[in-house]
């Protein structure tokens, strides 16, 4: 049974994507490539979606797992794994990514006379970023083939606890839910966090990978009791709204700078955003939509296009001295509008193509 409010929290997610990366060409964080003025006003707006963007992202694929794995026998949901997630993952640091890599090494003063001068000579030499080998923005996909093996391995014992939250009567209290799937975060937060900066390599980032693992297992736990996890979403999805707003206030201000208490505020405050853009999509958007379905099939490819194409365009807009919305407007429409040409008119409609961005065969 197709959960249409899944699809809707994932096309969100994913289409808001394209603004974040927009948004990064133009604040201080690092990032492959900067506009020549730097503008601190994306900051806020970026932090408060920066809270859940990727953690809601990752509980969506453990949701998504479920419903895959339960209709396919471990082989066969390996194999569907690795059609989606390494294929496209080979692909894109063969053909995706290396555009990305050459437009930052133009901008840092490498003297390429045309793409081809630097592709396929300097692509495989090192990794990055001394060298050129890279898997850029598509690091979510070793991580997601990793987070699903251990999945399996883990199955058996996350069904027995999903009977026994069932037994229990466990989803009758939201906030005692919140409080247990908060603790694992919170561990995360506060001894990884400062051991293991963020660096999506996979090697030593010990803080993304155990953090957005517990949100994958979450994803699948929830799906496997959604008769009982779905009510408490809806139920407290305003709640949730509100308590979200407050505690990103006490971080952001901060109210403290004692780092216990500021790990345990982003903690909670990730999930209770979670739980309320969840609820909202349960209450809301349930129902099909062929746009929906429709742009469902569109994201994967989109996200895999997207960063490629913006880079492109900001690489040439970068140092004329225009307006700042100006320029987040053209790269933000241009790189949507350039995806959906591709989509649209390649990728859509050759099998070869579907197979290579992740898609069914038709």
């Amino acid at each position: 049974m197709r959960k249409h409010e899944i699809d809707f929290l994932r096309v969100g997610v994913f289409f808001l994507l394209i603004f974040y990366h927009t948004g990064m060409f133009f604040v201080p964080w690092d990032y492959h490539l900067k506009n020549n003025v730097i503008s601190p006003e994306f900051e806020l707006p970026m932090l408060i979606v920066n809270q859940w963007r990727l953690p809601i992202l990752f509980m969506i694929s453990g949701l998504g797992t479920w419903f895959s794995i339960s209709r396919r026998h471990a082989g066969g949901f390996l194999l569907e794994r690795s059609r989606r997630l390494l294929i496209p993952l080979v692909f894109g640091m063969l053909v995706i990514v290396p555009p990305q890599i050459y437009f930052e090494r133009l901008a840092e003063g490498f003297p390429y006379t045309s793409y081809f001068d630097y592709y396929p000579v300097d692509t495989l030499n090192e990794n990055y970023p001394e060298g050129n080998i890279s898997w850029h923005h598509l690091w979510f996909l070793p991580y997601l083939f990793l987070f699903s093996v251990i999945l399996l391995v883990l199955k058996k014992g996350i069904d027995w606890l999903a009977v026994q939250a069932e037994k229990s009567k466990l989803f009758s209290s939201g906030w005692m839910v919140l409080l247990i799937i908060t603790l694992p975060t919170y561990v995360c937060e506060y001894f990884l966090r400062p051991l293991f900066p963020v660096t999506h390599a996979l090697v030593n980032d010990w803080f993304t990978f155990c953090n957005y693992l517990w949100l994958f297992l979450c994803g699948y736990f929830f799906a496997r009791c959604m008769q009982d996890s779905w009510p408490m979403f809806r139920r407290m999805k305003y709640s949730m709204l509100v308590s979200g707003v407050i505690l990103f206030t006490c971080w952001y201000l901060p109210v403290t700078d004692y780092y216990p208490v500021r790990a345990l505020i982003r903690s909670l405050n990730m999930w209770c955003w979670i739980f309320a853009w969840t609820g909202l999509a349960i209450s809301f958007f349930y129902q099909p939509r062929k746009w929906v379905s429709d742009a469902n099939e569109a994201v994967y490819p989109f996200y895999i296009l997207h960063q490629t194409i913006l880079i492109a365009i900001g690489y040439y807009i970068r140092d004329p001295d225009w307006p700042v919305l100006t320029k987040f407007f053209i790269m933000a429409a241009g790189t949507f509008i350039g995806c959906w040409i591709l989509y649209e008119g390649l990728i859509r409609r050759v099998n070869v193509l579907r197979v290579l961005f992740g898609m069914q065969r038709k």
